[in-house]
């Protein structure tokens, strides 16, 4: 069994940050970044595209002021202990299709 993704890496190397993944999916053939980088854009061999967001845990709808707030402070309290283990384990979790995980 065949499983076709794509995975985004930073452009310094690393571990991948996403990974963009269905059953259906054919072979990729192009891949592209929206104009304002928000989506990927997928064009594979059973001719779609498939659009999907580039931080896939980022919200679509429009953000109230509170919530921006909420948000960055969860980023500051993650960037501060990302070198405890526990922290480090929950912030690198990607979930991976099971034929993903064997190899």
């Amino acid at each position: 069994m065949a499983v076709q993704m794509v995975r985004l890496f930073q452009y310094n190397g690393g571990h991948s940050k996403e990974i963009y993944h269905t059953k259906r999916m054919q072979r990729v053939f192009c891949v592209k970044f929206s104009g304002d980088g928000s989506y990927v854009i997928l064009g594979s061999d059973d001719t779609n595209l498939r659009l999907w967001k580039a931080k896939a845990s980022e919200q679509l709808r429009v953000i109230l002021p509170r919530e921006r707030k909420k948000h960055e402070y969860n980023e500051a309290i993650k960037k501060r202990y990302k070198h405890l283990p526990e922290v480090n384990r929950v912030a690198s979790y990607k979930h991976l299709p099971e034929a993903i995980k064997i190899l």
